[in-house]
Order: structure tokens, then C-alpha cells, then sequence
């Protein structure tokens, strides 16, 4: 009896931790993403479609480079760290490279978008959003929270996201009040970031003792080559999930980029809490792999439940943004058959493959998959544009989720 109770006791306190995971994750993350869609109504108004259409353009450039600076370390520094959580020296050791090679990929990935847009008169019209936009590749690259994530005690930096994200959110409604404020959306979100990257910093000194070091540019190589794999599978999707927005801001009026980008950002909400969900059962998984069956048909089951929700309640949705229901209804409803994909592509690439560290079957999928939706995009976009997007975006989380799933069966 006494050791059926120490395991109850065991599980209970294991499943208090992911609920606390997923809480925190909710309020570093969820937050980030349902505070722009709080002011997404508002800056449709204030600055029409042209000119969120031009806000989303810019971060469709940006979040190529945002993609790559992470470089996979949420997955594979968090891995990392909750096996090896008791040993403060190899906390150091991932804490030093992970920072390192984060800030060298930073510093290449604001060369080239300097070089870029400079280069490019569309891009040079609209430099000063560009310009903006780049520190928050530093901020998002070098905040902590894959190491909170790894420890399981994330509830210090998602406290202090949420008070930064705030910041944002007043910014937005105080200063933007027309097209000529643009530039306080980019602005406002860079602080954002880089005072919560520089505050989780502070944390990690006092609550483990590790310390900001540099590595040897050896260390940094050895790293990218290693993580080269989980790099593929982070990165790649990015590029069809943004491609889709900037091929139509290219091909289409800008005002298409920006109602493309509000339905999306509808969709996107939950595609965030299926990564919340992932995150937060993430480390447990590492550890507990025979929990797997139970947590795979849970998140199944409630993936396909709220990916049926804003289809039902579109009524309400598009009453929201201000949209009118008919044509963008069939829009929503695409997106969210790319949404339950996500699901499986979490579930069975990232918490069944990557979690057993099988990082190369989850990357060769992921890689046709996203060729195949970077190939389509052009043609889809050009003929039907809107649509085109949309369906180029589900097709390509359709063949990487779906095939994973397929993958999985098979074994």
C-alpha cells in the first residue's frame, strides 16, 4: 500500500508539473500571440488593410531570419536540459553554446537583412519597418525559456513576459493612430523582446548560478552541425507558413496580405496552443516514453475538437475582425484542416520521433514536405491568390503531419 501510494503521489506531482508547464507556456507564449490579436481589430480600423498588410509583409521577411537565429534549440537545448537537469556543469556547458551560437546566428541574420533590404527599392521604401523589426530577432533568440522549459519551472519568465507584452499592448493603443504610426508596431515589439530576453538572463544567475559566457567558435561549428537536423525540421515549415503571405504580398494588392494575415492570425492562435500543449509535455515525454499512447489519443481528440470551434463560430469570428462571412468563411475552414495537421506533426514528429531523438525521420518528411508546398506556392497564389495561400499552407501541413502519422502506424 505504502509504495502504491508513493506512486500516486509520483504522478500526481508529475501531472501538477505540466499543468504548471502549460500555464506558464500559456502566459509566455499565449500571450504573444492573443495580445496582437486584441489589437488586431483595432489596427484594422485605424490603418486599413494596406497598412497591416505592410506590417505583416515586413514580419514575413523578419520571421525567415527569426526561424534561423533559433536554430532548433527549443527542441534540442530542452532536450538537453531536462536530461541532464541535476548537473549544474552540463547546465553551463549547454547554457554557454546554445547563447553563443544563438548570438553569432543572430548577428549573420542582421547583416543579411541590412544587405537585403537595402538592396531591394521594395524593401528600401519600407526600410525604417525592416530596421525596427531586426531587434527582435536578438530578443526572441536569446531569451531562456527553452532552459525554464528544461528545468520545468517556467513560471519566473512567464510572469515577466506577460508585464513586457503588456507594455506592447498599451503601446499599440496610445501611439498608433493612423498609416503614418506604423512604425511603433515594430518598435514596441523589439523592446518587448529584448527586455525579456535580457530579464530571463538575470534569472538563470540567480536561480541556478550560470553565467553569460562565449565559446570558442569551434564549440559553435561542432553545435551547428550536431543540431543540424532539428534545424530542418524547425526551419523549413517557416518557410512555406511565411511564403504563402509574401508571395501574395508580391503578386497581389497589399490589402490581400493584410486579410490573408488576419484570418490566419485566427487560425494561428491554435496552432499556438497545440505548441503550448507539445511544450509543456515535452520534457515529461523525454523521460516517460510509455506515456505516449495516452497523451497522443488526448491530444487527438482535443486538437480535433477546437480545430472545429472557429468554424462554427464564424459568424462571430468575422463580426470581430470586421469581415464580411462569405468567401473568407471557406478561407478559415482550409486553414484549420492545416491546423489539426499541426496536431499530428507535434504528437508524432515531436513527441514520439524527436523525443526518441530520431531527428533525421522527422527531417527528411518535413523536408518534402515543405518543397513541395515551396513549389506550389507561386502557381497556387498566382492563380487564385487568397485561396491559393491558404491552400498551398494546409497542403503542406497536410503532407508533414500526415505523413508522420503514416510513418508512425507503419513501425
Amino acid at each position: 500500500m505504502e509504495s502504491l501510494s508513493r506512486v500516486k503521489r509520483t504522478l500526481n506531482n508529475e501531472n501538477r508539473v505540466v499543468a504548471g508547464n502549460f500555464l506558464s507556456l500559456f502566459l509566455l507564449k499565449g500571450i504573444d500571440f492573443l495580445i496582437p490579436l486584441l489589437t488586431l481589430p483595432y489596427l484594422l480600423r485605424v490603418i486599413g488593410n494596406d497598412g497591416y498588410g505592410q506590417i505583416m509583409f515586413a514580419l514575413a521577411l523578419i520571421n525567415y531570419f527569426i526561424g534561423f537565429a533559433y536554430y532548433g534549440f527549443n527542441l534540442t537545448g530542452t532536450r538537453f536540459v531536462a536530461a541532464n537537469k541535476g548537473s549544474k556543469i552540463r547546465l553551463q556547458y549547454v547554457y554557454t553554446v546554445v547563447n553563443s551560437t544563438r548570438l553569432f546566428l543572430c548577428f549573420v541574420s542582421s547583416t543579411l537583412i541590412v544587405a537585403l533590404v537595402f538592396s531591394v527599392p521594395s524593401f528600401k521604401e519600407h526600410s525604417t519597418l525592416y530596421m525596427l523589426f531586426t531587434p527582435m530577432i536578438w530578443g526572441g533568440a536569446l531569451l531562456s525559456d527553452w532552459m525554464f522549459q528544461g528545468i520545468e519551472r517556467m513560471k519566473y519568465i512567464a510572469i515577466l513576459n506577460t508585464g513586457v507584452r503588456l507594455i506592447f499592448l498599451f503601446s499599440v493603443f496610445a501611439f498608433i493612430h493612423g498609416q503614418e504610426d506604423l512604425w511603433v508596431y515594430p518598435l514596441s515589439l523589439s523592446v518587448a523582446y529584448i527586455v525579456s530576453a535580457i530579464v530571463s538572463h538575470r534569472l538563470l544567475q540567480r536561480l541556478l548560478g550560470l553565467k553569460f559566457r562565449l565559446c570558442r567558435f569551434k564549440h559553435i561549428s561542432k553545435t551547428l552541425r550536431v543540431d543540424f537536423p532539428i534545424f530542418i525540421n524547425q526551419f523549413v515549415p517557416t518557410l512555406y507558413n511565411n511564403t504563402s503571405g509574401f508571395i501574395l504580398g508580391l503578386v497581389a494588392p497589399i490589402s490581400m496580405v493584410g486579410i490573408y494575415s488576419a484570418i490566419k492570425k485566427v487560425a494561428d492562435v491554435f496552432v499556438t496552443l497545440t505548441d503550448l500543449f507539445t511544450r509543456a509535455i515535452y520534457p515529461n515525454i523525454v523521460r516517460n516514453r510509455e506515456k505516449f499512447n495516452r497523451y497522443s489519443r488526448c491530444m487527438i481528440l482535443a486538437g480535433l475538437l477546437y480545430c472545429l470551434l472557429p468554424v462554427f463560430l464564424a459568424k462571430f469570428v468575422f463580426l470581430y475582425l470586421n469581415m464580411p462571412l462569405e468567401g473568407n468563411i471557406a478561407i478559415l475552414a482550409i486553414l484549420m484542416v492545416g491546423v489539426f495537421s499541426v496536431v499530428l506533426y507535434d504528437v508524432y514528429g515531436v513527441n514520439y520521433f524527436i523525443a526518441r531523438g530520431r531527428d533525421k525521420v522527422v527531417m527528411r518528411n518535413t523536408l518534402a514536405a515543405s518543397l513541395i508546398g515551396l513549389v506550389l506556392a507561386y502557381p497556387l497564389i498566382d492563380h487564385i491568390g487568397i485561396m491559393g495561400a491558404s491552400i498551398n499552407l494546409t497542403l503542406a501541413r497536410l503532407l508533414m503531419g500526415g505523413g508522420l502519422f503514416i510513418r508512425y502506424r507503419l513501425e
